[in-house]
């Protein structure tokens, strides 16, 4: 039978209380605690319904019907494909100018990009 208590002790000018279960304690220290006027009661769970909600992200403004690219898309905006352009062509341009035995590089473009990523 598991049994729980509240146990309560004074430190400086507070009290504490905490919850106990005997079944994760061992023999000995249940007699201390006994020994010291801990009361045992049977404390049944604190919740009082199941959960409902509905999990997952929750925002007004996105459509339950919404497909994974439209999701996607919100956080991979315009700027942000520029972006990764951008610092793609140049990162590479450099890198063919400092090693001659490279070939040459073609700029890459947004949709490029896209076609590479979201595949």
């Amino acid at each position: 039978m598991r049994r729980a208590g509240r146990l309560s002790f004074a430190s400086g000018s507070r009290t504490r209380f905490g919850s106990v279960r005997s079944s994760n304690l061992s023999a000995a220290t249940i007699a201390v605690l006994n020994e010291i006027g801990f009361e045992w009661k049977k404390q049944e769970p604190t919740y009082t319904q199941p959960y409902t909600m509905v999990p997952g992200p929750v925002s007004p403004d996105v459509a339950s019907q919404s497909t994974p690219q439209d999701l996607f898309s919100r956080f991979f905006t315009d700027e942000v494909w520029d972006c990764i352009v951008t610092d793609t062509n140049q990162d590479a341009n450099f890198f063919v100018q400092n090693n001659p035995s490279c070939r040459t590089w073609t700029n890459t473009t947004v949709d490029e990009m896209k076609a590479f990523v979201v595949c």
